[in-house]
């Protein structure tokens, strides 16, 4: 897989989506990733990217306190702790389904 391939497949941290439009219906994204006169065709439903949700979004509160990591007593100081969790990923099952078109026509 070229390096163009592994940046799109790394995830929205490698992307800077810059603008979105349908062409005979398929959907056609713009990005500063992609150099000029460079496309990337991926077939969803011939198992370029598939994402799996591990654990949803867990959104847990702590109002009773206790002790950040910087050891600062959160009972004290009238604070409260939040954290918020969710296991993702993306895998690509069939990198054939990927293909990296270059030598396109720059206007």
């Amino acid at each position: 897989m070229t390096a163009l391939a592994v940046a799109v497949v790394r995830g929205p941290a490698a992307l800077n989506q810059q603008n979105s439009f349908d062409v005979f219906g398929v959907p056609v994204h713009t990005s500063t990733q992609c150099p000029d006169g460079t496309a990337i065709v991926l077939s969803i439903s011939g198992g370029a990217a598939v994402g799996w949700i591990r654990m949803g979004l867990e959104l847990q509160y702590n109002p009773y306190g206790g002790t950040t990591d910087a050891g600062a007593d959160l009972w004290r100081t009238n604070q409260y702790s939040w954290r918020a969790e969710e296991r993702i990923s993306l895998s690509v099952p069939r990198p054939a389904a990927i293909c990296v078109v270059t030598n396109l026509p720059v206007t």
